[in-house]
C-alpha cells in the first residue's frame, strides 16, 4: 500500500515495512457493529441534519471524518 501511495506521488514518511504490525486475530470476539435493526431505528428517530449524516453513514459505509467533509460539490445527482 505505502509503495501505491508513493507512486501515486502522494507524500508520505518513509517507514520500513518491517517496522509495521499488523494487528492479530481478535480471539474469535465479534467486532461490535450496529445491527440492521438499530440503523432502522436510529434513522427513524434522528432529526435532521442528523438523519441523513446516519442515512448516508448506512448506506455508503463512509466513516464520520469523511461524512462531516463532504460538500455540496461531492455530491453528483444526476449519476
Amino acid at each position: 500500500m505505502l509503495s501505491y501511495v508513493k507512486k501515486c506521488n502522494i507524500r508520505v514518511p518513509d517507514i520500513p515495512t518491517s517496522a509495521l504490525t499488523l494487528a492479530g486475530d481478535r480471539d474469535g470476539v465479534e467486532a461490535v457493529y450496529f445491527k440492521r435493526a438499530d440503523v432502522q431505528r436510529i434513522i427513524q428517530q434522528a432529526r435532521e441534519p442528523y438523519k441523513t449524516i446516519f442515512t448516508l453513514a448506512a448506506v455508503s459505509g463512509l466513516r464520520a471524518g469523511e461524512l462531516l467533509g463532504l460538500t455540496v460539490a461531492d455530491v453528483d445527482l444526476i449519476g
